[in-house]
């Protein structure tokens, strides 16, 4: 009834226009765009939005395509996502593809890594999604396959794994890098963060397989963690334990706290 030869012209010409301006200003910093105006997204509660570090290589018809500090990338995505549905009216969805390389790594290279990425994205059910990070090699009874762990709807990387995962954590941690020091928090190490993205990997292997030795050992490692009660951090601790026991509870959840936990760490390499 709506879609006549006029209208699909308009939204044409109106994303041409988005991917070639809109895209080009957020990238700077200007988050107004077209239309209304968004609140730049922060992946960290604490930091503060100015110009990101992050070059438009390709910004055209309905594809996009950046390089820079790769939590900036993200959260640009992410402004941009915004941004899209607002002028789209929720007419139009977006997929992404986001990986980590090296500087020295070819751009072109880059660009069919992403392009890959971006293919997994659409392919989640209702694409509206981002694939993160990259493919890992995985081994099955048919031989060798390469999968991206880290795929998500765009609204539930936001609540699930950075306002719900993510912000838990820097309330509870004390993250080098990320937030101050406060007597109130223990300190979240790379250690115990290696240590529990290992054991996290493991609870959801042992789902597919029906076992459960992995949630033992994190178990395990929270009660070696437990201070003294008379330990400052020691509310800390507690609330941090009650997390983990509802979240390793399902599925969801333990991905969503695996993609957080990889989040902090690569900023915390960025940031040593």
């Amino acid at each position: 009834k709506y879609g006549t030869l006029s209208r699909y012209a308009d939204l044409s010409r109106d994303l041409a226009m988005f991917f070639k301006v809109a895209v080009n200003k957020m990238a700077q910093g200007d988050v107004q765009g077209f239309g209304t105006s968004v609140t730049p997204f922060t992946i960290w509660a604490n930091k503060q939005v100015t110009t990101r570090k992050i070059h438009v290589i390709y910004s055209g018809g309905d594809d996009v395509f950046l390089v820079g500090a790769w939590d900036e990338l993200l959260e640009l995505a992410i402004d941009i996502r915004e941004k899209l549905a607002e002028v789209t009216d929720n007419k139009i969805t977006m997929s992404a593809g986001l990986a980590l390389f090296s500087p020295s790594y070819p751009i072109s290279q880059m660009a069919a890594i992403t392009g890959l990425l971006e293919s997994v994205a659409k392919d989640n059910d209702g694409k509206d999604s981002i694939a993160l990070f990259g493919f890992e090699t995985n081994k099955n009874a048919s031989g060798e396959e390469r999968i991206c762990r880290h795929v998500y709807k765009w609204d539930d990387l936001i609540n699930n794994v950075i306002e719900d995962k993510i912000y838990t954590l820097e309330q509870l941690f004390v993250i080098p890098g990320i937030n101050e020091k406060q007597d109130a928090k223990m300190k979240l190490g790379k250690g115990l963060i290696y240590k529990l993205m290992e054991l996290l990997q493991g609870v959801l292997n042992d789902r597919a397989l029906g076992k459960h030795i992995n949630v033992a050992r994190i178990l395990y490692l929270l009660a070696r963690l437990e201070p003294k009660k008379n330990n400052p951090t020691y509310e800390s601790y507690k609330n941090f334990v009650t997390a983990i026991h509802r979240w390793i509870q399902s599925e969801e959840d333990c991905k969503a706290l695996l993609t957080a936990c990889n989040l902090i760490v690569y900023y915390m390499r960025d940031t040593k």
